[in-house]
């Protein structure tokens, strides 16, 4: 049987391959090795849409060019967006919704157990999911190693149902640019008001603009959120803030300067979705400690920034205000490679503060750089080579 399969896709365990279970089959509609688009992914899903030629097919027997892709949750938008557009016959799993892919998942969980069997015994996508056709609408890119081949934003041209699913993108790609330029003019309020039509008449149109234009999906939040914050009172508004993605909160910053307010509760209140980490970090010093609690308490967005980011925030300052360049290091080492959630602790002047410090460190011939240097980990010395040089390049 026909089965679709919606996520996130990528290659994390680079090397690692695996194959299908005997008498299945595998389509893949990303280029090999490339992220894919998310309004690609949506016409996918369209009714009549399953005749579409893939980018690639596996079959039993291929396991020396199958990579072991790791398929990951779909953000909350997304599972909507999918809701929305999904007009096929058969059945679909979405991975973190379903049950059978309620967790991040690699095809094959036991490579090495499985290598050698028909059908795959581990509880990876290909071991909980027997079905015959598998399909797989997913990126495939490199994920956090990063990759700069591009992405798969159309489908190859072989076919003439590929042709006019690209063609069909190409139409609302060009829509969802108007729209965007539309909402960043002087004419905002009357295309908010577009905006907000479509969504109630044609929700499915309505997602697959905002899958083809993260600037589009960025415009209609700020144009929602400043009219909202002329609305509500300052602990109001963080209560519709929670409700934005939260990959999608940072395009708020900047975007409104929040007038005086009666308080200092009130005034961090209101800073808090519009300023920067490190105007958000000195307001925060400013609070009383009834106040810090109050805003907890309150908002679910500022508890989660409380107990990571600000503790971030707090220890880069700590190193940025040190004298010993090993602090620098150490601290610019260990936030570049955190992850946590949605927050990039790159996003801060802390940590650009960091960066220009070990820069200038480095660059100084008569600083003990190469001391320094030898202290530092084989990894860590292969990362931070890029911004250094390393000794030789001093040379």
């Amino acid at each position: 049987m026909t089965l679709y399969i919606i996520g996130h896709g990528a290659i994390v365990n680079l090397g690692e391959l695996t194959h299908v279970s005997k008498e299945g089959r595998l389509s893949l509609y990303s280029e090999p090795k490339k992220p894919m688009s998310f309004a690609l992914g949506l016409h996918l899903m369209m009714q009549g849409n399953d005749k579409a030629d893939p980018w690639q097919v596996f079959s039993f027997g291929d396991a020396d060019t199958l990579p072991n892709y790791t398929i990951s949750a779909l953000r909350e938008r997304e599972v909507y967006w999918v809701q929305q557009n999904y007009q096929l016959p058969f059945r679909m799993l979405m991975s973190g919704v379903s049950e059978e892919l309620s967790t991040t998942k690699r095809l094959c969980e036991c490579p090495e157990v499985c290598a050698s069997q028909d059908t795959h015994s581990c509880d990876g996508v290909l071991g909980v999911v027997r079905d015959g056709d598998i399909r797989l609408i997913a990126c495939l890119g490199f994920g956090a190693l990063g990759s700069n081949m591009g992405m798969t934003t159309r489908l190859s041209e072989k076919s003439e149902i590929n042709q006019q699913i690209n063609a069909n993108l190409t139409i609302e790609q060009t829509r969802a640019e108007a729209a965007n330029k539309e909402l960043r003019s002087g004419r905002s309020d009357s295309a908010l008001a577009e905006m907000n039509l479509l969504e109630s008449e044609d929700p499915s149109l309505y997602t697959r603009l905002l899958a083809a234009s993260k600037p589009l999906a960025e415009s209609v939040v700020i144009a929602r959120a400043k009219r909202r914050f002329t609305e509500v009172s300052p602990l109001d508004f963080l209560s519709y803030y929670e409700m934005i993605d939260e990959d999608l909160r940072s395009c708020l910053v900047g975007t409104l300067q929040p007038s005086q307010q009666a308080s200092q509760l009130d005034a961090f209140a209101a800073s808090f979705p519009f300023c920067d980490q490190g105007e958000i970090f000195h307001r925060w010093g400013l609070l009383s400690e009834r106040d810090r609690s109050i805003l907890t308490t309150r908002s679910t967005a500022i508890a989660k920034w409380r107990a990571g980011p600000y503790q971030a925030l707090a220890e880069m300052k700590v190193a940025l205000d040190s004298t010993a360049a090993t602090d620098w290091v150490k601290a610019f080492l260990k936030f570049s490679t955190m992850e946590s959630g949605e927050y990039d602790y790159s996003a801060n002047p802390f940590y650009d503060g960091l960066q220009q410090k070990i820069q200038e460190f480095f660059d100084s011939p008569s600083s003990p750089r190469l001391k320094v240097w030898n202290q530092l980990a084989a990894e860590d010395q292969s990362f931070i080579q890029p911004l250094i040089g390393g000794p030789s390049f001093w040379q």
